[in-house]
């Protein structure tokens, strides 16, 4: 019988240890490492350990966004223990996502949350759609991705145009793109717009536009946005900087509009963010649903491979 696991606040945590068990799934926890790094999110993480050895850990947005690292298939034991230590964590807390490896996700899905679930329904007896809160029975939606890693260098493909040519224009032959500035909002809207929409948000939730708009000014002022212009002043596809840790880069937002799919530009957008990671010794990773064949095939012409699951809940 394995000892009891408790919730320790990650700044309480050996820093050695914390490091050592996330370098080893780093690929998975980008965005979760990122946060965990940042001078406003260390509050929210905490490890489950029982004392020695590190068997996950949650980091917790205020607004409800639940980014894991619990990686693997645990014995039905230590999975019961888990389980108990994260309702015990989450139990009070507003939640509208869990997002983490696959493995994780589900027990997270099946455990703690359905385990809060019955209590909140023996409780209350209900749930409202879209609310944010732990609901009874299962999420509004799963969805499930593969995770997929680029880890090769530097392509002969990549030049720069001249200097001054619309924000640092570059390309990955034959796909020209520019790094976008606040300026290029208006133009990068109907992209943004399109992509929460049809990529991010489940049936049940509403499209929020003021919260669209906030997000695309966040990425636009931090210079992670990137996107092929078209002939005006607008863009056609984009992409963009999700996250960052130590050695990986996280791709997300990667959208096309529909007019302007099949020639190449996903790929030549996630290529030139790959290749740019790789000057900085990082390598590049990005998630795609399994049923998107497309774009599947797209990241495989970039470099990229399938190398693990991923998963996501919504309630």
């Amino acid at each position: 019988m394995c000892a009891s696991v408790c919730v320790v606040p990650v700044q309480d945590f050996s820093p050695d240890l914390l490091c050592q068990f996330l370098f080893r799934y780093e690929c998975y926890c980008v965005s979760l490492m990122e946060r965990l790094h940042s001078s406003s999110g260390l509050g929210n993480g905490v490890c489950f350990s029982d004392g020695t050895t590190i068997y996950g850990v949650l980091w917790l947005s205020p607004a409800g966004l639940l980014l894991h690292c619990i990686p693997g298939r645990y014995s039905p034991d230590m999975a019961q223990k888990i389980t108990g230590a994260a309702a015990e964590f989450l139990r009070g807390k507003k939640i509208y996502c869990i997002s983490g490896p696959e493995a994780g996700t589900d027990l997270l899905v099946h455990g703690a949350a359905a385990g809060l679930c019955r209590e909140s329904d023996t409780v209350s007896g209900s749930g409202s759609a879209g609310t944010g809160i732990i609901l009874p029975g299962l999420p509004l939606e799963m969805r499930r991705y593969h995770l997929m890693c680029r880890t090769g260098g530097i392509s002969e493909t990549m030049v720069v145009k001249p200097a001054g040519y619309m924000n640092k224009l570059k390309r990955v032959s034959p796909v020209p793109v520019v790094q976008c500035c606040p300026g290029d909002e208006a133009g990068l809207y109907l992209l943004q717009k399109e992509y929460d929409r049809v990529e991010v948000l489940p049936a049940a939730f509403p499209f929020d536009e003021r919260l669209c708009r906030v997000n695309l000014r966040r990425a636009l002022a931090a210079g992670r946005v990137y996107a092929v212009p078209d002939t005006g002043s607008g863009f056609t596809a984009k992409a963009a900087i999700s996250a960052v840790s130590p050695h990986f880069v996280l791709i997300g937002g990667v959208f096309t509009l529909p007019k302007y799919r099949r020639r190449g530009y996903a790929a030549g957008l996630v290529t030139f963010l790959a290749e740019n990671a790789a000057v900085q010794g990082k390598h590049a990773v990005l998630f795609v649903r399994r049923n998107n064949m497309t774009a599947l095939h797209a990241y495989e012409r970039a470099g990229f491979s399938v190398t693990g699951s991923y998963a996501i809940a919504y309630y």
